[in-house]
């Protein structure tokens, strides 16, 4: 039988005697009482971190939540951007498109009215010289009616140049005269020394209607395009671009802009 008894030892410990058997044991209440306010305090602390750790979680689930909903309003007003954004081109596209039809309808209105501008090529650079006299030379003899009004003037083009030889513009107001001469240096194939005895007679003349800048690229993709799909003829009069397969087909092509040069790879 245990027998338990308290004795205290001064009047400021207290000790518990506890009798097991033939063992005894003292136990000091007060360390006791310390030990058991210190496990309290060590419980207390544990339980308010625990309970500061649930905030911070709380908070760090409210921010994860959050920031998952900003991600999905993020993402929405991607897909709006992404959904504008094409609609954006493709009206970008059309609109890209309307202006180039556009632009080469006023080029082709520009060109009809330079229907009386021609160039002449291959014609020797003198000092002195006068374009004026040099027109009206070649147009007698081309045999075609000379009238002061018809005929405006004439300059070399661009700035003078070592070795080069300028070509010549001609202004007429009217273009049937332009027209002829054009035609005079296709089927004559008129030389220099036509005007001067003194330039070569193998130096060839070539006189060519007039070409925006425009009509000038065009016509060269439209002959590069013909040679590529073999059409044997572009030619370009009275301002316009012609295409034609071959000498047995009467019909020809008419290319006005860059998208009538499909016409030539479609109908080959």
């Amino acid at each position: 039988m245990n027998k338990t008894e308290i004795q205290p030892k001064n009047n400021n410990t207290t000790n518990v005697t506890i009798r097991k058997g033939n063992k005894n044991k003292n136990i000091n209440l007060e360390v006791c009482e310390t030990n058991a306010e210190m496990a309290k305090n060590t419980l207390d602390t544990i339980a308010t971190q625990l309970t500061q750790m649930n905030d911070r979680f709380s908070t760090l689930e409210n921010s994860v939540k959050f920031t998952s909903d900003q991600y999905d309003e993020i993402i929405k007003k991607l897909d709006n951007i992404g959904t504008q954004s094409i609609e954006t081109n493709q009206k970008i596209k059309v609109n890209s498109e309307k202006i180039e039809m556009l632009e080469w309808r006023l080029n082709k209105a520009e060109q009809k009215g330079l229907g009386g501008h021609i160039v002449m090529a291959g014609i020797p650079e003198t000092k002195g010289e006068d374009t004026t006299t040099i027109v009206h030379r070649l147009m007698s003899t081309a045999k075609i009616s000379e009238s002061s009004h018809n005929f405006l003037k004439a300059f070399r083009m661009g700035k003078p140049q070592t070795g080069r030889i300028r070509p010549v513009k001609c202004i007429f107001s009217d273009h049937h005269i332009a027209t002829q001469l054009v035609d005079f240096s296709r089927i004559n194939r008129p030389s220099a020394k036509l005007l001067c005895d003194n330039f070569k007679p193998e130096q060839r003349i070539f006189i060519s209607e007039y070409m925006t800048e425009n009509t000038g690229k065009l016509f060269k993709l439209a002959r590069e395009r013909a040679k590529q799909h073999g059409w044997k003829f572009c030619w370009f009069r009275e301002g316009s671009i012609n295409v034609r397969r071959d000498e047995e087909t009467r019909a020809h092509l008419i290319i006005s802009s860059p998208l009538d040069l499909e016409k030539i790879t479609l109908l080959q």
